[in-house]
């Protein structure tokens, strides 16, 4: 495993950008999936929110609270916003494993704490600064949740298809 994880490191560095780029496109689309599904399973067996709502709820951030009104068209902008977001951060990540030696080597926790570093940016930087409804204060036991679920579903999945395709370059 460490001569794989080596062969990573050596090759991160000399990807293309359009490697780069495919790379972010899939690990957007990962992370993004992973963390809708958690979204739907969880918010819907809680609570009775159905998909739509949630996009919804993410197309607050481009809407403001009309978003709810606007129907499927805020359901596709958030979702879209959603992956979107998650590709930039796939990218960000990309790039700071390719000049990091360490962040590519450690990918697992590397992930894992970008993951985390995610949640602390939408929670503090990126919903405040949007339309959206600023996140309301939660349980100890719901940023428990909320911070794993970032750190194995977001974080995680982002650095091992960065980790993946590096090593499939060789």
């Amino acid at each position: 495993m460490t001569s794989f994880s080596v062969s990573a490191v050596q090759t991160a560095s000399r990807l293309p950008v359009r490697n780069w780029l495919r790379s972010a496109v899939w690990a957007g689309l990962l992370s993004g999936s992973l963390d809708l599904i958690y979204n739907f399973v969880f918010w819907g067996l809680s609570a009775g929110v159905v998909p739509t709502r949630i996009l919804q709820a993410i197309g607050t951030g481009l809407f403001g609270r009309e978003s709810y009104a606007l129907g499927g068209t805020s359901a596709l902008a958030g979702g879209l916003a959603h992956y979107f977001i998650l590709t930039v951060a796939s990218f960000l990540y990309i790039a700071a494993s390719a000049r990091s030696e360490r962040l590519a080597r450690h990918w697992i926790a590397g992930g894992m704490l970008f993951g985390v570093a995610i949640f602390f940016s939408m929670k503090y930087v990126i919903v405040p600064l949007s339309a959206a409804t600023p996140f309301q204060p939660m349980s100890t036991v719901m940023l428990f949740v909320n911070i794993t679920v970032h750190l194995l579903l977001v974080g995680l999945p982002i650095a091992w298809v960065t980790h993946y395709r590096a090593s499939r370059q060789t």
